[in-house]
């Protein structure tokens, strides 16, 4: 697994295709679960931002709008991750399974 800066400055772990490695494995998952909560904690902060706000309400909606699109869009990368991720995790698990009986 490999680390990089995303745009906004976090971490990125970019997993190994051809890793067989578990515990790599759960790491990645465990790494792309955190940046999901970090983009929720982050939207939280700006509906509470949003929600004190003197803008008119009809600004707020559509603001709130644009930022569950945003949330949305940086939220698909990580969940397709995720969803890889352990879809390798069950094949290592049922390959283990096989060798070890």
């Amino acid at each position: 697994m490999q680390r990089e800066r995303s745009s906004t400055g976090s971490l990125r772990a970019e997993f190994d295709e051809g890793s067989d490695d578990q515990e790599q494995v759960e790491a990645a998952i465990r790494h792309e679960l955190e940046v999901l909560a970090d983009i929720e904690t982050q939207f939280e902060g700006h509906c509470d931002c949003l929600d004190r706000s003197v803008m008119p309400p009809a600004v707020k909606a559509f603001t709130l709008h644009q930022m569950r699109w945003q949330r949305r869009l940086r939220r698909m990368p990580h969940e397709a991750a995720v969803r890889k991720l352990h879809q390798k995790l069950l094949r290592l698990a049922q390959l283990s399974h096989r060798t070890f009986p």
